[in-house]
């Protein structure tokens, strides 16, 4: 399953949200993550860190991750697959990529951006769907396929703003897609659902000493002496919410803290 192909950071073309930008794999992975548990990413370098060190952990050899940064979609696969949410990672035909996308199920895939049409920036915007690329780079790259829309593939683009930003997303017309694809031929990373109904369940180690939000309180428990200590295992799922005027996980897990909130930023997922 270990590949040993590289992809390069993206270009330098804003905006990519907050957090240091490292790559397309790594936004992309971030889209997988905000679509199938909730949980919007806040630093992708960080998250770039984690992917790397999944895949170098499998296969000492790889440099994914470590300078000159670079990832693959079995990073990708493997920080999913983490995380709980419902992922495979093999060669497909290209039919089966077409099910896949089709059925609203995602799909990570890597070739060589020169295939995708170029288009001018003014030819999209904040509400207008993207029809190609406006970005000069045409080497090896990675988006998501998310659905089909008007005979188009619906495609997550971060290399040229449609990652949290402008346009919403692309609309790609197959032969283009296909042309991508085949381009390169990797096995592709997939979601083996649509996204939607139960979130699962997380192992989260607490990284610092953390209080809980009590939802039917209204207030923050487990306070000083009593705070969650550092190196606690929580299970968390579910969509990330505002709670407490915090970014905050429901706990399932143990008692006593299911049904309490945690904040995010204390917890790594494992």
């Amino acid at each position: 399953m270990t590949q040993y192909f590289e992809l390069p950071p993206a270009g330098p073309n804003p905006p990519y949200g907050p957090g240091d930008y490292a790559g397309c794999c790594v936004a992309v992975c971030a889209d997988f993550i905000t679509a199938y548990t909730g949980e919007v990413i806040a630093n992708l370098s960080a998250l770039g860190q984690s992917m790397g060190q999944r895949h170098r952990n499998v296969d000492p050899s790889c440099r994914h991750g470590i300078a000159p940064t670079a990832w693959c979609g079995y990073c990708i696969f493997l920080e999913c697959y983490a995380r709980g949410i419902p992922v495979a990672y093999q060669s497909l035909s290209w039919q089966a990529i077409v099910q896949l996308a089709t059925a609203g199920k995602y799909v990570a895939m890597s070739g060589l951006y020169g295939h995708i049409g170029y288009v001018s920036p003014s030819s999209y915007s904040s509400t207008i769907p993207a029809r190609g690329r406006s970005d000069t780079f045409t080497g090896a790259h990675e988006f998501a396929l998310t659905g089909v829309q008007s005979s188009h593939f619906r495609v997550l683009d971060p290399d040229f703003g449609n990652y949290r930003g402008t346009p919403p997303y692309s609309l790609l017309e197959p032969a283009q897609v296909e042309s991508f694809w085949a381009s390169l031929d990797y096995p592709v990373t997939y979601a083996t659902r649509a996204p939607g109904g139960a979130a699962p369940s997380h192992r989260a180690i607490v990284t610092r000493n953390t209080s809980l939000w009590n939802p039917a309180t209204k207030r923050w428990v487990y306070n000083g002496p009593n705070a969650i200590k550092k190196g606690t295992v929580l299970t968390v799922g579910g969509h990330a919410t505002m709670q407490g005027g915090k970014s905050c996980v429901p706990v399932r897990g143990p008692d006593p803290y299911v049904g309490y909130f945690v904040p995010v930023v204390n917890v790594r997922i494992q």
